[in-house]
């Protein structure tokens, strides 16, 4: 194909997102005959070539089924029509007119998300110097058009006006169909419709949905990089111990800010929860149509057994068309809602439907569609959620109510719960759990903005008043917005706002009145258990001991952090970033300390852990640790059994404390020290009956003490849980794709690394034996990769050697 357009008007093609001939391929294009005798016209050679006839035979992949949307019936028509010039013809991915179909039939040429063979002939009529061309579509006649010798065939265009999807064409050299259709990248086969643009490497930032229209566009298979295949941890609070359940509502400025980027950033200053132990859902909300959570939020919510949400918002007058869509066709919307959180991982929706609807018809249907969407949720995964917002009531208008009542109470009935305006009284509170029953008062969710924004209590540090009189009425708590104390109180100090959350849980005002953390309540993991102590960000990346990498942060690889403790007398632990095995951080003890213990985690036993052994490995340095674990029957909620396990070569067998059966020097003074134990008798019995305190304190009380303690593992299986850090594997397959690269001829910068993992492991990704990044997954995308100080482009057709070790 010529590579110039000088004889185009461009401006008549707007789309910028399609890529012209030009972009697609560069240098000469094999073609062949119409008698199949190959002829290869290289660039700039059309006349001589253009006294006889040629075909050119392809294979097209149409990513996407385009609708040109009536909401109701969405609109399927030959995806192939005539070009807007007299110079040639367009493939095109809008579906704007009919002519087609009296050309070729009914049936459209190329089918969306399936392989469509098509050959095109051009053939001349006349030899004149601006004479006649046929141009047929497997064999049928297309159109017939004027043109020089010099026929344009770089006119024709993959895209132009309307344009709002991706395909992939591959170009054979033979007019005869051959065997089968090729294999495109299996992401790029599953791109979803809602992108435009040229096949490129996927995207490696969260995002949502604008509008309605793109929600019904929406198809599985794309941004499979925000997929989260983390389970949902099991998770147990204090048998006979009703705990409040308590939603975190994350509506930070706007939403998708540090969080959306999939493989992470190099900012340290960010919001990362981590108190997990003290929630039970968590909602990830901004004011666009559908929100759906970064794939980090879900894979640390599941890591510590908290169930997270995405958002489905209307607001004001303006989104009235897409809630009266939403009300008329609540089975597809439903459909595409459940088919979102089944793809991405998340465990339901928040409904907030902030705009008046018509008349009470339409409130009925509203409340139709959140039946239906709850049931359906439900059959996909029964432990999902689908909680409605205080907002519209039964005649259709917009009135928040601040409590549960019969305005309101039709929505309750048809979901999991109601997430209470924040304007309540303590006699709304009352009401509402009257209204709501005793069986169900756990499911209304009482609002408290942190803001302060008319909220009981006035929110911010004070927010545990507003709690305290919650739970004392036997509602739930929802807690709006806590990302006021990253937004007020951190000041841009990343340690200031760690310090800053632990006043908000912890550290009350009015001490008379139990802390956030008390009143909430802690959940109990389940054995086993695995830690590298990472709060998913560092001022360095470090690997078994090494500091590889800059500043960073990922929710992706944040690990189980201590759930109590933090508020124990001294010595305390602190997360020390200037010291780490693996990750970001370690667990730092340090100063003039005491022989008072500290407690970092409870964890209930499993019943299959019957007369197993336990197994641990802790990584530490600096001072001596001692480990301990309490055993505690839960009905009676006392410690009968303590095991210690003591450093090497130091204690008293005499007192009952284990030593390591193996000591591992590591890098960077590192020790890697392993323990086993028998299960007590007792607890051998009933494994469920009980669970387990595991407490730390240094092993010398006098003078100044500092020790680190950077992994944890507690498991039944002796080799279950080895740290990784010390395990080094290659890749078995990894492959390349440079799909922008196939297409334009050009240099990037940017590529696709796959693997065979199945699971949301950590990966560390070298190139040339240079770290460039840890991956979630199975896959990661190297950005600007450079090497020795320069930046690599990755060229196509020439190769570059790059040696990946994963």
């Amino acid at each position: 194909f010529n590579a110039d357009h000088t004889d185009m008007d461009m401006d008549e093609y707007k789309d910028t997102r399609a890529p012209t001939m030009k972009s697609l391929f560069q240098g000469p294009i094999a073609f062949t005959h119409h008698a199949n005798t190959p002829v290869t016209i290289p660039h700039g050679s059309y006349e001589e070539e253009f006294a006889r006839s040629f075909g050119l035979s392809v294979w097209v992949y149409v990513c996407e089924d385009y609708y040109s949307h009536t909401y109701d019936e969405p609109l399927r028509r030959p995806l192939i029509r005539k070009g807007m010039g007299s110079d040639g013809i367009q493939l095109c991915m809008s579906a704007l007119d009919n002519s087609m179909e009296e050309a070729v039939g009914k049936e459209p040429l190329l089918r969306t998300r399936e392989w469509t063979h098509l050959t095109m002939t051009v053939q001349r009529e006349t030899h004149t110097p601006i004479g006649l061309i046929s141009i047929y579509v497997n064999s049928t006649l297309f159109c017939k058009i004027q043109s020089s010798y010099a026929f344009n065939t770089h006119a024709l265009l993959f895209g132009g006006n309307g344009f709002r999807g991706l395909m992939w064409a591959a170009f054979l050299h033979s007019a005869a169909p051959p065997h089968g259709p090729p294999s495109p990248p299996k992401y790029l086969a599953n791109l979803p419709s809602i992108h435009g643009g040229p096949p490129n490497v996927p995207s490696t930032d969260s995002h949502p949905l604008y509008t309605i229209e793109e929600l019904m566009r929406w198809r599985p298979g794309g941004d499979f990089m925000n997929v989260a295949r983390t389970p949902l941890r099991h998770r147990h609070s204090y048998p006979g111990v009703d705990l409040p359940r308590v939603i975190h509502c994350h509506d930070m400025m706007g939403g998708y800010k540090a969080d959306k980027h999939i493989q992470g950033s190099n900012d340290f200053h960010v919001y990362n929860f981590t108190h997990w132990q003290h929630i039970d859902i968590f909602i990830y909300f901004s004011h666009h149509r559908i929100s759906i959570p970064p794939v980090g939020w879900v894979r640390a919510a599941h890591r510590n057994g908290v169930r997270v949400l995405g958002t489905l918002i209307t607001e004001w007058a303006q989104s009235l068309e897409d809630a009266k869509f939403i009300c008329r066709n609540p089975e597809p919307v439903a459909a595409q809602m459940v088919a979102l959180a089944q793809y991405f991982g998340f465990d339901g929706w928040f409904v907030n439907i902030e705009t008046a609807l018509p008349d009470p018809a339409h409130a009925g249907m509203m409340r139709d569609f959140m039946r239906t969407l709850r049931d359906k949720m439900h059959v996909a995964n029964p432990s999902s959620l689908v909680i409605w917002y205080d907002s519209v009531i039964v005649t259709g208008a917009l009135k928040w109510q601040d409590e549960l009542n019969d305005h309101n109470k039709m929505f309750f009935d048809v979901c999991d719960g109601i997430f209470l305006n924040y304007c309540w009284n303590e006699a709304k509170i009352a009401a509402s759990v009257e209204k709501a029953g005793k069986k169900r008062a756990r499911d209304v969710y009482v609002g408290i903005d942190v803001f302060g924004r008319g909220t009981f209590g006035g929110g911010g540090w004070n927010t545990n008043l507003a709690a305290d009189v919650i739970v004392a009425h036997s509602a739930s708590v929802a807690l709006f917005a806590p990302g006021w104390v990253f937004e007020t109180q951190s000041k841009n100090d990343p340690i200031l706002f760690e310090k800053s959350e632990h006043r908000f849980w912890h550290e009350p005002l009015d001490q008379r009145v139990p802390s956030l953390a008390r009143l909430a309540g802690t959940r109990m993991l389940l054995l086993p258990l695995e830690t590298n102590f990472n709060p998913g960000r560092g001022l360095h990346q470090y690997i078994t001991g090494k500091k590889v990498g800059p500043s960073w942060s990922s929710l992706s690889l944040q690990d189980h952090l201590p759930t109590c403790g933090a508020e124990t007398v001294e010595p305390s632990y602190v997360l020390d970033y200037t010291s780490a095995f693996s990750g970001g951080a370690s667990l730092s003890f340090k100063g003039k300390v005491s022989d008072d213990w500290i407690h970092l985690f409870e964890l209930c036993i499993p019943a299959e852990y019957t007369d197993r052994p336990l197994h641990l490995a802790t990584i530490s340095r600096g001072s001596p640790l001692v480990l301990a674990f309490d055993f505690v029957r839960n009905d009676l909620m006392a410690s009968f059994e303590s095991i210690s396990f003591l450093p090497p070569s130091e204690g008293d067998l005499s007192s009952g404390g284990h030593l390591p059966s193996l000591v591992k020097p590591l890098e960077g003074g590192w020790t890697l020290s392993r323990y086993s134990t028998a299960m007590p008798e007792q607890v051998a019995r009933d494994p469920s009956a009980h669970h387990v305190m595991v407490k730390v304190r240094l092993m010398d009380t006098s003078g100044e003490q500092d020790a680190n303690l950077a992994y944890l593992s507690i498991s039944d299986l002796p080799d279950a849980l080895a740290p990784c850090h010390q395990q080094e594997s290659n890749a078995s397959s990894v492959a390349f794709w440079c799909p922008q690269a196939a297409i334009t001829g050009q240099d990037i910068r940017d590529i696709l690394l796959q693997w065979s993992d199945e699971e949301d492991r950590p990966s560390h990704v070298y190139m040339n034996d240079q770290y460039i990044g840890t991956a979630v997954g199975s896959c990661y995308v190297a950005k600007e990769v450079v090497f020795e100080g320069k930046p690599v482009a990755f060229s196509v057709p020439s190769v570059t050697p790059v040696s990946v070790h994963v």
